[in-house]
């Protein structure tokens, strides 16, 4: 947080501080809001008593606290705004309020944001979930961010003139597998394609006096992607830059290093050397992405596989090269396996899958590098108990050469299991 997240925001929202940290943030002059869960939201004078009693209206750590959160499809809305009229707010601590999708209703939609924006004596803010999918290629990305930040933030100016100088636009970073992740498409950089949104903001007239910009999901984000987004912050927030970031570390939005990584075309890009005859398949397990691998909003991304089934005599093995590699840059290398049968069977059995990956001459970077095994049990990004678990290698290494053999094996695997693969991406890394 120090290095990388301090230098480079004003306002943090929920989690939790150490000890030590607190009194740092605060000599940096950051606010620190509490989270309040809005729910239910039924009765507006219960809801006004719970907002005057919340932490962030009362504990001294806090400057307020955001509202978790709103919707403008749904008609209990006016709840939460008639709350707002009537809420003691003595101090004049900082409400801020998450909302979800477009307003369109005149009236009801139109007191909603006044509510929100005129809250602690106009400084209220009104924090739109920004969290986008990635496209196919870049061009249908750019399209996308127009229709679903764009278009938003033209909307809200509609209903409310000067919008944006209360809005805030808070983007996904999250793409934690098995979590839960934005990161659907593993031909795609989620790095290029966070950095297109920010960039959005920094140049579109629409987002002209925007008050806020961010993030929700940073400790769902793996580190590198963590590190990434709060550079994002300091380049375009606090230095003012218009330009991509990425630029100037080579990343783009598809590197092309793999083809086929999730399967969705069969076996299509890779060299099979199967150990028997149909030991080696493509299949579509409904609804693995989501339930298992944590990719959210998805629909059915991640449901396709590369099944190997281990021979008593020999291992499968199935390889692409990569070209194009620049000698001595570090890149990341990541896959997800799983046992074909726990998922089939929704059986919840965690353990180390039996396939490995060759890089020849490859050094791999230990303390970037690892096999995570999903061992949780319930918690709140967990679909249910009942679902096959898996396991995301990541290995991180600098290129010894241009172009660099990726070879799977089952090897470690049990005569007879069912092993599945996918999500193997190749992407520059971020030091």
């Amino acid at each position: 947080m120090k290095r990388h997240i301090l230098p480079a925001v004003t306002t943090l929202n929920g989690g939790t501080l150490p000890g030590e940290a607190l009194p740092e943030a605060k000599a940096l002059g950051l606010r620190w809001l509490a989270n309040f869960n809005v729910a239910p939201v039924d009765d507006p004078s219960g809801l006004r008593q719970r907002m005057e009693q919340h932490a962030g209206m009362n504990q001294p750590q806090y400057d307020g606290f955001t509202s978790d959160e709103l919707f403008f499809g749904r008609t209990t809305i006016d709840h939460y705004t008639r709350a707002l009229w009537t809420l003691k707010n003595p101090a004049n601590r900082l409400i801020y309020t998450w909302i979800v999708g477009k307003p369109n209703i005149s009236s009801l939609h139109t007191d909603f944001m006044s509510a929100c924006l005129n809250a602690s004596k106009g400084r209220g803010r009104l924090l739109f979930e920004a969290y986008c999918h990635p496209q196919a290629d870049e061009k249908a990305a750019a399209a996308y961010l127009d229709n679903m930040i764009g278009d938003t933030m033209r909307r809200f100016n509609a209903f409310y003139p000067a919008a944006a100088a209360g809005t805030g636009i808070i983007f996904g970073n999250f793409n934690q597998i098995p979590i839960i992740s934005l990161e659907h498409n593993p031909a795609v950089d989620f790095k290029y394609f966070l950095d297109m949104q920010v960039n959005l903001v920094a140049n579109s007239p629409a987002f002209k006096d925007l008050a806020t910009v961010g993030y929700w999901g940073t400790y769902y984000g793996d580190e590198e992607l963590a590190r990434w987004s709060f550079s994002l912050m300091r380049h375009y927030a606090v230095e003012g830059h218009k330009e991509l970031l990425s630029t100037r570390y080579g990343f783009t939005y598809a590197p092309g290093f793999i083809k086929n990584g999730d399967f969705a075309d069969g076996l299509e890009g890779w060299t099979l050397s199967p150990a028997a005859a149909g030991s080696l398949r493509a299949e579509t397990l409904a609804g693995y992405g989501k339930n298992s691998q944590g990719r959210w909003g998805g629909g059915s991304a991640g449901d396709t596989v590369c099944v190997m089934t281990r021979q008593p005599a020999a291992a499968n093995r199935i390889s692409q090269t990569a070209q194009g590699l620049k000698v001595g840059k570090t890149y990341c290398l990541q896959f997800v396996t799983a046992d074909r049968k726990d998922v089939i069977e929704k059986k919840n059995n965690p353990r180390r899958y039996g396939i490995d990956v060759e890089l020849e001459g490859v050094g791999r970077i230990a303390d970037r590098s690892f096999v995570h095994i999903d061992r949780r049990k319930g918690g709140r990004y967990e679909h249910n108990d009942n679902v096959g678990k898996v396991n995301l290698n990541r290995i991180v290494f600098r290129a010894p050469s241009p172009a660099l053999a990726i070879v799977f094996n089952d090897g470690k695997a049990r005569p007879g299991e069912e092993i599945a693969i996918n999500f193997i991406q190749l992407k520059p890394y971020f030091e």
